[in-house]
């Protein structure tokens, strides 16, 4: 995250640039179908599938454009590549560009090209009509020429591409959280930001100023496009810094070979001390004396002769800022956890039993998930259960004191067994000395999904947000460590608050379904019986919380239990989510009924079993409409809310958007006598406004696009099979005369059931996951 200034500047010197030239035409040419060309030193193209369109060529990288009764139109001027270059060997590329930008419906303002090897089609989004594109939730967030962009990775299958075929391919987006219609966009900074997520760019085809259309109509006059090519990056972007703190950083690669630590009892290992490698790896002294990893592949690695093939390894360490840092363990190649720290603050993260080779073995750590923004700040690794002898002074001088720091994270042997006093009828735990383990299951539990868990441990699952356990500790002093063992049910990132006298005094994270050990240290707190709780704040519905025990430093495991779950019976219902983890589950969804198409798509779900959930456009639900209705929930299909009228609810106040959900629910309980539980936008266009007045959660969904006559049945099949995941919400459209859909419905249903999914509503998916779906400015469309 530093700015290596000095080498950009002896960059900007030494690199040819590239100016596209700008000149002067005789005459604007007009362009009104399918075209490609260059013209006044710019590559240009229109492309159209159907529908009116004009494009007026104006001097340099300038021309207006209009649209109308389109599927889908793209306007461009840039420059096209030859293939064979990486965005590294071609140079800086940016646009410096102003634009008089008018919309009607769906539409981008955007810079916009392909890569090939891998096939790539890229976005980079400063405006945009009635929806945000592309849907779905970012990867990350970056910031490039001042402004905050989101960054998403979807895929197209069997789509239009420029290999002149329907192909199967990713889409990279970076969105501008603000619009804007002029300015420069730095387009390198980008690339090198996605790749830095694991977006892996190819060879580029082309780079070109851009306004789409998509079934939608407007017009756009670019006034002002100024692209340059060739020489180093002029913008800035917080993704871009990694680039720095390599002067002098690997300087400690003097020490290659040398540290060769013989262990035997317990100790620690200061990061400094260990070999450097990696392009940007760097010493710190703040808020430690201790190692950088600034980019992907920076690390750290000693070689450690051990005489037995299990160990606990806790790293202290820290992120740079309030971002999630995370640092692999590697042992003789191989990897064997990750370290997780969520912010600025000092902690210790241990992963437990760790097995590993005996004799001379090399320990790496090493940063592969960089995302562009976060640094990982290491000061040391203990290796519970050893004592080193090492060739560094300062390995060897720190074995004395440091070996009780250890003891606090990693050790609950000697220690647990404190003398159990109970406090009265207060159910607190009295302080002694050594310190407290307490079973997470044995505290009260609070919250709508708290429940037990029988896996990976005996514990306490916490599903959504404000689910807690607690308990009370009488404390006789007021500074402890706290150690929770923990860890996610899946690969998401868990987050667990700690709060003491109702104060949040730090975070446990939890990085993927290994059990480890998170501390935080040096909590301050007052004395005498103070509520300890363990809360989720933070779900976003990607992940659950399994929380085994947490571990006090200096404190007496008495009394605990005593009146713990209390009350709390009924929150262990939600067990039977944890039962359906390792089950494929996947929600069928329509849209746009109730029409006649719909009673055929009922035909196809009745001969099969199935059930789906219908959002229903409340002007559909009548009379004509009614048996329909009722059809649906008698075989056990779910109904929810698809607005009144199906127009565009970002352009309504907050009256209007609230009337286009009321209306529907009450005619769909007038003539079903269900209410409706969940909500999906028209045309997937949602604002701030929609979020803050429809008290229903949003629904998205994987889209086929199957509304498109154009999209034959096989093709529909096709995309719905290739891309299918467990836990996915499939959207699919019951309108009237929808019959490619109708015939594609048997062969999708067959297909997933032959890939072994179970057919479930959208409320059974949540409920069978376990996910709270209830989640604020969220829009799903996959339930883990």
């Amino acid at each position: 995250m530093k700015n290596k200034l000095t080498a950009a500047l002896l960059a900007i010197v030494m690199s040819a640039t590239l100016l596209v030239p700008s000149m002067t035409v005789k005459a604007a040419d007009t362009i009104y179908n399918n075209k490609t060309g260059n013209q006044d030193g710019y590559d240009y193209e229109l492309w159209k599938d159907t529908g009116n369109t004009s494009m007026t060529l104006n001097a340099g990288g300038t021309f207006d454009c209009s649209w109308s009764n389109i599927n889908n139109a793209l306007f461009r001027k840039g420059k096209k590549f030859d293939r064979t270059k990486t965005y590294q060997q071609i140079g800086n590329i940016s646009f410096d560009y102003g634009c008089d930008y008018r919309p009607n419906g769906n539409s981008y303002l955007c810079v916009y090209g392909w890569t090939v090897d891998p096939l790539v089609e890229y976005y980079i989004v400063d405006s945009w009509g009635t929806w945000r594109p592309p849907g779905g939730s970012p990867k990350g967030q970056i910031q490039v020429d001042g402004g905050t962009y989101d960054v998403y990775e979807t895929t197209r299958t069997n789509a239009p591409s420029i290999e002149g075929d329907y192909s199967t391919f990713k889409q990279y987006f970076s969105v501008r959280t603000s619009k804007r219609t002029s300015g420069t966009i730095s387009v390198t900074e980008h690339f090198k930001a996605w790749e830095r997520m694991g977006m892996t760019m190819g060879k580029l085809t082309e780079a070109a100023l851009n306004i789409e259309g998509y079934q939608s109509s407007g017009s756009a006059s670019v006034y002002k496009n100024n692209m340059t090519v060739g020489g180093s990056s002029s913008g800035s972007s917080s993704s871009s810094g990694n680039q720095g703190g390599n002067q002098g950083g690997n300087t400690g690669n003097e020490n290659a070979g040398n540290n060769l630590v013989t262990v035997a009892d317990a100790d620690k290992i200061q990061c400094e001390t260990m070999t450097k490698g990696g392009q940007y790896t760097g010493g710190i002294s703040s808020p430690f004396s201790g190692v950088a990893l600034y980019g992907n592949n920076d690390t750290v690695k000693f070689t450690q002769n051990f005489t037995k093939g299990t160990h606990d390894f806790t790293l202290r360490g820290c992120s740079n800022n309030d971002n999630m840092a995370r640092v692999d363990l590697k042992i003789g190649g191989q990897n064997k956890g990750t370290f997780y720290f969520g912010d600025a603050n000092p902690a210790e993260y241990t992963i437990k039993n760790v097995s590993h080779g005996t004799g001379n073995q090399t320990v790496e750590l090493v940063v592969t998930a960089d995302d562009g923004q976060w640094d990982a700040y290491l000061d040391w690794l203990g290796i519970g259960g050893i004592s080193s002898e090492g060739k560094s002074g300062s390995g060897s001088s720190s074995q004395g004191g440091n070996t009780g720091n250890t003891g606090n994270t990693g050790s609950q042997t000697g220690n647990t067994g404190s003398t159990e006093q109970q406090s009265g009828n207060t159910g607190a735990s009295t302080e002694t000395s050594g310190s407290t383990k307490i079973e997470c299951e044995k505290m009260t539990k609070s919250g709508q999904y708290t429940g037990n868990i029988s896996s990976p441990f005996n514990g306490v699952a916490l599903y959504a947000n404000n689910d807690a356990v607690k308990y009370t500790q009488n404390f006789t002093s007021g500074t402890h460590d706290f150690t929770l063992r923990a860890c996610s049910n899946n690969d998401k990132m868990a987050r667990v608050d700690l709060k003491i006298g109702g104060q949040t005094k730090g975070t446990f994270y939890y990085g993927d379904s290994y059990p480890a050990e998170y501390t935080i240290k040096n909590v301050s707190h007052g004395t005498g019986n103070q509520t300890i709780e363990l809360v989720v704040t933070a779900d976003d519905g990607q992940w659950d919380a399994y929380l085994d025990y947490l571990t006090i430093s200096g404190a007496g495991a008495a009394g605990a239990g005593a009146g713990a779950g209390a009350g709390s019976s009924s929150n262990t219902g939600n067990n039977s989510g944890t039962n359906t983890q390792n089950q494929k589950l996947i929600a069928l969804t329509f849209d746009d009924g109730p029409s006649s198409t719909t009673s055929q798509v009922l035909d196809v779900l009745e001969k099969y079993n199935v059930k789906a959930t219908f959002f229903l456009i409340g002007q559909n639900v009548n009379s004509n409409t009614a048996s329909i209705v009722q059809r649906q929930v008698k075989m056990g299909c779910e109904l929810a809310c698809h607005s009144y009228t199906h127009e565009d609810m970002t352009k309504m106040n907050a009256s209007q958007i609230r009337n286009q959900i009321d209306w529907t629910a009450s005619a769909i309980k007038n003539t079903a006598g269900v209410d409706v539980k969940f909500f999906r936008p028209p045309y997937i266009s949602v604002n701030n406004a929609m979020y803050q007045n429809i008290d229903l959660p949003f629904i998205q969904g994987s889209m086929h696009n199957d509304w498109e006559s154009s999209t034959s049945a096989s093709q529909r099949v096709n995309s719905v099979l290739s891309s299918a995941k467990d836990g996915d919400i499939i959207l699919l459209h019951d309108f009237q005369g929808n019959s490619q859909t109708v015939s594609a419905l048997p062969q999708i249903i067959e297909g997933l059931k032959n890939q072994g999914y179970t057919f479930v509503t959208v409320s059974e998916l949540f409920e069978m996951k376990g996910v709270n779906p209830n989640v604020e400015y969220k829009i799903w469309s996959n339930v883990k």
